[in-house]
Parts: C-alpha cells; structure tokens; sequence
C-alpha cells in the first residue's frame, strides 16, 4: 500500500525542470594519487619499490588497487617483503597477478559484457588444495529421493603444489640474513604451557561445556557466524580471570553461557610466570616487549601495566601512531624502561626493536603474516644478543591447541621461503587445519577433531635445530662445501641455436600434501609453452573444477586422456624485474 501511495504521489507531482550543466573551466577535486600517477605518467617511472609487499594481497583492498596502479605506471617493479607465502595458494596469487605480465596475460579473460575477468579459481584449482564438500538432503528414512538436491562445493586448504614454483624462481629472490654474510645471534623459539589454577580451570570447564552444545549445533547448520565470539571467549578469558564472562547470541540476545570472575586479588599461573621471566631478564640486562591481544574493548594492558610496576619493572605501554612509535620507544629506552607492553600489529612493520632481544608472546595469534613479521623485530642486522620469543599457553586448554595450529601454518610459509622445517607434527598439522582456524578450533572443542601430535617443547626444539642450522655462518661467510668449477673446453663450431619448444612439466605434487592432487583427489594442471603463453587455459565448468577450454596435442598425437595432457604453466626464465611496458 505504501508503494502504491508513492507512485500516485510521484505520478501527480510535475517533474523538476532540467537544465544544462554549467561547463566547468576550473576548480578543484580530490583524486586517489597512485590513479593520478598513472594517468599522467604511465611508463615514465623507471622502477617503483613496494615495501612490505604482503600487505597488498588483497582480492579486493584499496591498498592493492594502488599498487597496481603504480606498476602500470613503472616500467621495472621490484617488491620486498619477508613473508610473501600466507600457506594457501591464493595468498600469492594476487601479488604475482599485478607485478607479472605472464600472470595477466594467462589468468585473464573478458566477460560477456568486455570487462576483464581475473581467474583466481584457476590458480587455485591448479596449484592449490581444494576440499570438494557434498551435501545430500536425505528423507526420514535416510535415503535420498529422486526430488532432492545435492549440493557441492569447494573449500581451499592450507598447502600448495611444486608446479607453483616456476612461477616464482625466475622472478624471485629468496634472500635470508645469514645471505648477506652478517654473523646474526642464535634466534630460539620457546614454547610455555602453564597449568591452571583449580578454581580457574573449573571455572574454564564451565564455560567450555555450555559452550559445546551450542559450537555443535551451529556446525552442523554450517552457520560460522558466531564462532569467533563463542571461540574467543574460550580463548581469551583465562587471561583475564578477574572479569565476569557473559556470551551472548548477537541475533537473539538469549544468553549462552555465563561465568563469574575470580576475586580481585586472584593472580593467574601465567601472570606469575610471564612477570618472573621478566624479572629475570631484567636481571640478566636484557629488555622485554610483551605481546598483548586484548587492547580493545577488554583492555588488559593497564592491569598488566600495574602488576609489572608493582614487581619493580619499569613498563610503558605503546600507543603513539604509527609515524611516532620509533621516537616514542627511543625515549623509553632513554628513559630506562625494562618492558614494553604492544599489540602485535602495531610493532609487525616498520620498526626495529634491538633493544628488546626478549619478545613474550601472551597468548597465540592467528595470522601467519603477524607471527612471522613481530616476532622477529629484534632479530635484525645490528643484534649482538640472542633473541629469545616465548609462546604462553595455559595447558590442556585452547590456548595450547590453537599455538600448534597457529605453529603448522607458520612452517608452511617458512617452507615456500626456503626455510625447512623438520617437524613432522608440525607438517601433519597442514592438513587439519583447514581454510579457518577458528572452525578448526570449534571442531577442537566439539570433540569432532583431535590433534595427535607431540609435545609444543619437541615441535619447537626440532624447528629451532633446523633454523640454527639454515643460518650457521663462521665469521661472515656460511657454512658450505667448497667444490672445484667444472672447466668448459672450448668449442670451435657455431652453437646450435636454441628453439623455443614447448616444455611441460611433470605430475604436480602436493607441496604439502604429498599427494599431487587436491583434496578430493583430482589434478588439475594445463600445458604451456616454455615463453610462458598458455596452450591450454584452464575455465570454471561451474561446480568448481577447471577444464581446458581447447585440445592440446604433442607430437601429433591427441593424448588417450585429456586429464593427464593438461600440465601446470612452466613460465620461461626472464629477468628477475618484470617488464610491465604494454600493459593494460
């Protein structure tokens, strides 16, 4: 009815007269600056450098969009970043799609309309790990009827294939510290699981059992809004045990689960241990910068703050901006602070932290990209101590499952880097802990999942050995067997001159996985010239698959099976900056 009262209103009210706009000569408007520069000066830039490369991954970021543009407009891009790997395939593809010609021409197609389509699926579905999810609606019974529908979908996991390296050796290079010949101080991680206090583990049982019901449920209806909330709570409230917790559902409001804080004179386990270690590293002449999540809403800092004063350490808490945090932490040097309490993001770029060789982590982090970058502030050129990073957990707790999840993600990075880890626990974590962790985690709580895996000190112990033994050096130069030149007898005949042959590669192998094939069990690749143009696209056929979109032949033959001729892109070696003249 009211619809029907605008239309008639609308229909008897004259319309507004329309008049020409007045031609502008002059005024003033603002504009996105790296679109600006691309407009105006496309190809006249020489080389743009984009720092911290991995900020700017986003499918969808205004942060991305201005990088892109930027390299439109240079003629040599060169990007620099310490964790360009986020451990799925996807967390690279958009980074290679804007820096590489190769990647645009391959990964591009115009839709019906002619606007240009970027396939990232394709990428994914060729070099990542993908989980096929089917749904079948059964009846009472539980049997499917002729009327149901099955629904299928894909999931990515964490993992990729070695046919994604090629595109990345002859445009890449992986350079560590202990490279460039600077004797760096040992780097150890330490992992420390603390038990609960009886009254805060009963406390904590509580509000994970009314939690569990309410996890599953929400699981089985695949609803993932409010995991985080519920999760979080688990996560986080041993932390704080002083404070009351009361769960809520954001929809409803109903109350879901609900604890009392402990007495206000209640100190936890691992504020006890965290304070000694600081006193301790105090006395040893060495400063501590410890990592705080909870400095929103529930801000713990100040509590912190109090307690680490009341034990005679000196503290300051960071909140400067981002232009003024290496003033502000210079003047707390000066001014002899032994701790630094941060949230992990705002110390995760641009700031060196040599003066605080100690770095205690309160509580695990979920992003790979977070734990890599601010964990190793202190570890730079310059260091002369050992750099010690500490990992708290209470045991038998979330905490502790979530720091092994969190430690799995970590290794597949470092292993796309060229840092092996040699943990096997560590490696079979890969597969379980899926696209979320947070969903992981809730199938933690719900029994749904378990982790079999070793002890946190065995994991870190043997991940350790082998960062030690990656960045072994004597004096400046690294550990390595000295091997004679092979001489090269000269040729007096012309060279055979080299043809451009198309160059396929092999049956791809999980990275990851070992497998060579996604997750349900099918390969998907496609066959490519050795100049890096794709014979043989790969399409989305709808359900999540790929599909060539022609047929390739070798040596005049069609192939027997069109699943085994496709091959992933062998992109020919060029020059380490890519050419980005021509593009569009």
């Amino acid at each position: 009815r009211e619809k029907a009262i605008r239309q008639a209103i609308a229909a008897r009210s004259p319309l507004p007269p329309r008049f020409p706009a007045p031609h502008l000569t002059h005024g003033y408007g603002k504009v996105p600056l790296a679109g600006y520069i691309k407009k105006t000066a496309r190809g006249r830039l020489d080389l743009c450098l984009v720092d911290e490369q991995h900020q700017y991954k986003g499918d969808d970021s205004d942060q991305g969009y201005a990088m892109h543009h930027l390299a439109l407009a240079a003629r040599k891009i060169v990007g620099l970043t310490g964790t360009i790997y986020g451990g799925k395939a996807s967390s690279i593809f958009h980074l290679l799609y804007r820096m590489s010609p190769e990647m645009t021409a391959v990964y591009t197609n115009p839709d019906a309309h002619g606007r240009r389509r970027i396939r990232s699926k394709d990428w994914v579905a060729s070099y990542g790990i993908l989980q096929r999810i089917e749904t079948r609606k059964l009846d009472e019974d539980g049997r499917q009827t002729a009327n149901s529908r099955t629904n299928v979908r894909y999931k990515e996991l964490p993992g990729g294939s070695p046919a994604m390296l090629p595109w990345l050796l002859n445009r890449s290079v992986f350079l560590s510290l202990g490279d460039m010949g600077f004797p760096l101080p040992e780097y150890t991680e330490i992992p420390v699981e603390v038990p609960m206090a009886p009254e805060q583990a009963m406390l904590y049982e509580t509000l994970k059992g009314q939690l569990k019901d309410e996890l599953k449920e929400r699981l089985v209806r695949g609803d993932k809004s409010l995991l985080s909330a519920y999760l979080y709570a688990l996560l986080f409230w041993p932390d704080s045990p002083r404070r009351a917790k009361v769960v809520n559902d954001p929809r409803t409001g109903e109350t879901v689960a609900a604890i009392p804080g402990l007495p206000e004179e209640f100190v936890g386990p691992k504020e006890v241990e965290i304070i000694e270690l600081c006193r301790q590293e105090k006395a040893a002449g060495r400063k501590v910068l410890l990592l705080c999540l909870q400095t929103d809403t529930l801000d713990i800092q100040p509590e912190w703050k109090r307690m680490l004063e009341e034990a005679g350490l000196k503290t300051a808490v960071l909140r400067a901006a981002p232009n003024k945090r290496e003033g502000w932490v210079e003047k707390q040097v000066q001014a002899g602070v032994d701790v630094i309490i941060s949230h992990p993001k705002k110390v995760e770029t641009g700031i060196d932290l040599l003066d605080f060789p100690t770095i205690v982590w309160m509580s695990p982090h979920y992003s790979v990209y977070t734990v890599l970058q601010a964990s190793r502030r202190s570890w730079r050129i310059g260091q002369t101590k050992p750099v010690k990073v500490y990992y708290f957990a209470y045991a038998d707790t979330i905490q502790e499952q979530a720091l092994y999840l969190v430690a799995a993600k970590v290794a597949a990075a470092l292993r796309v880097n060229g840092d092996t880890v040699s943990d096997d626990s560590l490696a079979e974590l890969d597969s379980i802990t899926g696209n979320d962790i947070v969903a992981t985690l809730a199938r933690i709580v719900t029994g749904d999942t378990e982790l079999n895996t070793r002890s946190l000190q065995q994991a870190f112990a043997e991940a350790n050995a082998s960062l030690r033994q990656a960045n072994a050096v004597i004096g400046e130069y690294e550990i390595v067997d000295d091997e004679p030149e092979p001489e090269i007898s000269a040729r007096d005949e012309a060279w055979t001159p080299v043809v451009d042959e198309p160059v396929f590669a092999g049956k791809q192998q999980a990275l990851f996985r070992g497998n060579g094939h996604t997750a349900n069990g099918k390969s998907s690749s496609a066959a490519t010239s050795a100049n890096g143009r794709s014979r043989s696209r790969l399409q989305p056929n709808g359900n999540g698959h790929s599909s060539g979109n022609g047929r390739s032949q070798r040596n005049g033959h069609k192939p027997k099976d069109e699943m085994e001729e496709k091959r992933p892109p062998v992109p020919r070696p060029r020059l380490l900056i890519g050419q980005l003249a021509g593009r569009s």
